[in-house]
Formats: C-alpha cells, structure tokens, sequence
C-alpha cells in the first residue's frame, strides 16, 4: 500500500469551466487484466479511457490522441517504460503530458531514477485505486458520471 501525497496539484492544472472537455486517461500496460481493470475503476467518472499494451504503441497513441494524462508500466515489450518515458519528455508535443508510473518493479532507486526523467507521480503494484486517482485529480478534473435515473 503507497501513502500519497499530492505535491504537485494546483488548481491551474483543472481545466477552467469555460472549456469542459472528456479528459483522456492513456493507460499503457502489458497485462490486459490492469488495463481492464483502470478502465472499470475509471468509468465512473466522465473520462475517456485508452489503452497500450505495449511501449510503441503507447508512444503512438500519445503523440496521436495527446492524452490528459498517462499511467505507465514500466516492464513492458517492444518498448520499456523507461525508454517511453525519456522518447515522451523529449518531444515538444508530449513532454508536458504528465506521467504516473504504476509498475511491480522493486529496484532501490528506480523511483529516483523515474522521476529525473520526468515522471510525475509513482506507485508500486498492488496500488489502492483512491490513490491512484487522486495522483490523477491532480492534473485532470475528474468528475463522476451522472446516475442513471
């Protein structure tokens, strides 16, 4: 279980009521149980959910679709998270796209080693989804679906 704290919210990062628009969550994760699993906890809320199953196709869709905001494994094929994380922050077009990572990877240092690079937030696998989206409240403004009535 991680304890969070949000350093980085700030109320210029939500967007303004003037310009409401669905914000997009890009998860990029290699298990498809993860990424059906964000994408359940997420559809409560008014937001769009895509989905990578590997590093170059997470790249694609994150210079394709710029996402809000991407949740990223780090062990990954055909691209590892770590490489995805420096090819993002390079490119003027993705490289003010914040990044939470979300990995099982237990390396002393890692998270260090992650966050130089530009990584937003970081968490380790098992997370509990009430952290996970408040790391997320603080770049997009998530707000839940409507009841159907």
């Amino acid at each position: 279980m991680n304890d969070f704290t949000c350093g980085s919210c700030s109320a210029a990062t939500l967007d303004s009521p003037e310009t409401p628009k669905r914000p997009t969550i890009l998860v990029v994760d290699d298990d498809p149980g993860v990424c059906q699993a964000l994408v359940r906890y997420f559809s409560r809320y008014e937001a769009a959910v895509l989905q990578a199953h590997h590093g170059a196709h997470g790249i694609w869709l994150a210079t394709t679709k710029r996402p809000d905001v991407i949740i990223m494994d780090l062990r990954m094929p055909q691209g590892q998270g770590q490489d995805v994380v420096e090819h993002l922050k390079r490119r003027s077009d993705t490289c003010r796209i914040p990044i939470i990572v979300l990995t099982g990877l237990y390396h002393d240092g890692l998270e260090r080693r992650m966050r130089k690079l530009g990584v937003d937030e970081y968490f380790t696998k098992p997370v509990r989804f009430e952290d996970l989206c408040y790391a997320v409240r603080c770049f997009i403004d998530l707000r839940e679906t409507a009841p159907d009535e």
